[in-house]
């Protein structure tokens, strides 16, 4: 039986982007990390970190937005208890909190400190004022922010390939590609 359903191109393409800026997250902030904070790549690594995390709130609404306009395909019923369903609904939205909760964090964190918060080279606005104990306070939470949205996106990738190759005939990946 061949029931599924792929999502809009809208959706897909901007899901492949998130996924590409959230990975670029990671791996920019562990480099600056490993690195220390001296150096122009290391500079530069930030930068791009700090820049990625806006574009993935700008794709965030975007997605929410095309979310809310087009049909968005259900997992088919065939292939997926209504618990199997909803255990897929709470990890997405949960997903979503977390691509909300993390630039939100990051832009505080940056706001708060004694730099001001850009995008690539240009000033964003100034929403708080600097505040050393507001900054270290919200970049604990960043961090830990960032363990537990790493372990929810590992989760999502575990889950579609266990659901992919169990149950073959929902074609879950050909779904997004």
């Amino acid at each position: 039986m061949n029931d599924y359903k792929k999502y809009s191109l809208s959706i897909r393409l901007i899901h492949w982007v998130m996924a590409l800026l959230i990975a670029i997250q990671f791996v920019t902030i562990l480099y600056a990390k490993v690195m220390g904070e001296e150096g122009s790549l290391t500079f530069l690594m930030i930068q791009l970190h700090h820049a990625s995390g806006i574009l993935v709130l700008l794709f965030l609404i975007l997605r929410v937005v095309a979310r809310n306009i087009g049909k968005y395909p259900e997992l088919p019923a065939t292939y997926f208890s209504k618990r199997e369903q909803m255990h897929a609904k709470v990890g997405q939205y949960l997903l979503y909190i977390l691509m909300l909760f993390m630039p939100v964090t990051g832009y505080i964190i940056m706001d708060s400190s004694p730099y001001n918060v850009h995008f690539f080279q240009f000033a964003m606005p100034d929403i708080m004022q600097e505040k050393e104990s507001t900054m270290n306070v919200v970049m604990e939470l960043h961090e830990i922010g960032a363990w537990v949205i790493g372990f929810f996106v590992l989760g999502h990738i575990a889950f579609v390939i266990k659901h992919h190759f169990a149950k073959r005939g929902a074609r879950l990946v050909r779904r997004m590609l």
